[in-house]
This record gives C-alpha cells, sequence and structure tokens, in this order.
C-alpha cells in the first residue's frame, strides 16, 4: 500500500503519470528544454535558507557531426568577474575525444569564461555547477538563467549521447550528492526524494505542485 504521503503528492500532480515507491513523475517535461524549464522552477533561495549544499548536473548535446567525437565537462562553481560582476566564468574545462582517443586533460587557462564557452564547439557537454554558500547560490542562479539559455543559443539542444538522462539535482549537508531530488530524461522528470532522511523538506508539496504542472 502507497504510503499517505505519496498518495498526497500523488493527488495534487495534474500531470503525474505514476509512483515508483515515493517517485512521481510527470511525462510533460522532458529533454534539454524540458531540463531547463524544471531547474528555473526551483527555489534556490529557499534551498540556500535550508543550509543544503546543492549539486545541479546537466547533460547537453550539439548534433554538429564535425564535433560529435569531442567532449567537455565543467564541474566546479560559477564565478563572476569584472568591476560590474557581469563576466560569469565556467569552472576549468576537461576534455576528451573518442576520435583519438586520448584521456581527459585540463586546459592551462583555468577557469572559462562564458563567451569563450560557448564558442568551442563540441559535440558533448556536462555541466556539474555546485553551490555551498550565498556566493555559490548566485552562481547557480545565474547559470540557470545565464549560462544555460547561452548554450542553448549555440545549437546546444540535443540530448547528450554519452548519457541516458538530461539533468539531476542533488542536495546534502556535506557532500552534495547525498540525496537525489530528481532527474530528467527522455520519458520526463522523475522526483526522487522531497526531503531529506533526517526530515527536511527539500520541496514543499506547491513546489511540488509546480514541477508537475510543467509541459512543454
Amino acid at each position: 500500500m502507497k504510503s499517505l504521503n505519496a498518495f498526497k503528492l500523488l493527488f495534487i500532480c495534474r500531470n503525474v503519470i505514476s509512483t515508483i515507491s515515493e517517485r512521481i513523475r510527470n511525462t510533460g517535461v522532458y529533454g534539454p528544454h524540458g531540463a531547463h524549464k524544471v531547474l528555473a522552477a526551483i527555489d534556490y533561495d529557499r534551498l540556500f535558507d535550508t543550509g543544503l549544499a546543492t549539486k545541479v548536473v546537466l547533460y547537453l548535446g550539439n548534433n554538429n557531426t564535425l564535433t560529435s567525437n569531442f567532449s567537455v565537462k565543467y564541474e566546479g562553481k560559477i564565478r563572476f568577474y569584472g568591476q560590474s560582476r557581469d563576466i560569469i566564468v565556467l569552472p576549468t574545462p576537461l576534455y576528451s575525444s573518442t576520435r583519438f582517443n586520448k584521456p581527459q586533460f585540463e586546459l592551462p587557462l583555468g577557469e572559462m569564461p562564458l563567451e569563450f564557452a560557448t564558442g568551442a564547439k563540441v559535440g558533448r557537454i556536462e555541466l556539474v555547477i555546485s553551490a555551498t554558500n550565498d556566493e555559490d547560490y548566485l552562481g547557480l542562479k545565474q547559470f540557470v538563467d545565464v549560462v544555460v539559455p547561452a548554450f542553448f543559443r549555440e545549437g546546444y539542444v540535443h540530448y547528450n549521447s554519452g548519457h541516458e538522462s538530461t539533468a539531476w539535482l542533488h542536495v546534502g549537508d556535506k557532500n552534495p550528492m547525498e540525496t537525489t531530488v530528481f532527474h530528467i530524461a527522455a520519458d520526463g522528470l522523475t522526483i526522487h526524494n522531497t526531503k531529506m532522511p533526517d526530515g527536511r523538506k527539500i520541496l514543499t508539496e506547491f513546489e511540488v505542485k509546480r514541477l508537475c504542472d510543467l509541459k512543454l
């Protein structure tokens, strides 16, 4: 028998297709654009107020056959530079190529300004952005509001062929991947946890409803 909590969550979600244990699904939102809609619907200020660390993982692809064998991974935190703090900088990129069977290597340039990152054409991008303090959470919001749309404009609106999923959200006290909140794949959004193991709320019922009402 499903728990009362799972039943309540199922009841308030218009687009929920099924529940698996405590999991909640919405098949109306999927893929890169669906992932962006879901990430944009999260209240990161409230997550910061809970004291939880957060990690967002996003996989994007470009269907340009000339760059299909090359991939890049950005893992870390979003930073700001410039007098007006209007220069958004991504973490140091790790490049790899299946064409030449080369291992990953770090560019000596270090952190990558957004305009350079979007201009470096590759077939697959993996973005792993974490936040533990107020500055990090500001960067996480800029990641959703500015960085992802910038990559979309450069053609990274396709599935990443190296991954079956498109995005993940994890939270925790010290290790940001301690608790998986949700993931998005071709078959839609799956919410894994709405609260921490100790009972602290990650997503309110209103937030769950908002996520389940999302559609492309």
